[in-house]
């Protein structure tokens, strides 16, 4: 049998495969961090504490509603209606207990804000079961 005759150029690397899987990479990054920065996309004048405990921000999934001070409640840059926040607020608990991940509500309301617009949301996130909820402040 005869040897099989090598032209002398060598073995190169296929880049293509690569070349997706950066392009995939950059567009998710870009993505992750567009759906990041909704959750302050909504200006809300937000009160001041002498005191509090900073959370990693990678530290548990989480929910963020903004009551700015008209009064309406926002999830990123959608605005919802109260009567829909009990179902959506099951919902999504329901969504991240079936993961097994942690599930935490972020309330971002206003300085001006009276308790009465931010109780109906603690009521709902109660019928809800969600019993770990926070809210943004200010360091003063």
């Amino acid at each position: 049998m005869k040897a099989p005759q090598y032209t002398g150029s060598a073995a190169g690397f296929n880049m293509t495969p690569m070349i997706d899987v950066v392009f995939l990479l950059i567009i998710f990054f870009l993505v992750a961090s567009h759906f990041t920065n909704q959750e302050n996309a909504v200006e809300v004048d937000l009160p001041k504490a002498e005191n509090g405990n900073e959370l990693p921000q990678d530290e548990m999934n989480r929910l963020t509603l903004s009551v700015p001070q008209s009064g309406e409640l926002f999830i990123g840059v959608k605005q919802i209606a109260l009567e829909e926040l009990s179902a959506l607020l099951l919902k999504e608990k329901t969504h991240r207990n079936e993961r097994s991940e942690p599930f935490q509500l972020r309330i971002r309301a206003g300085r001006s804000v009276p308790y009465s617009e931010v109780e109906p949301i603690l009521l709902a996130a109660a019928e809800a079961g969600i019993a770990d909820v926070q809210f943004a402040v200010m360091e003063e």
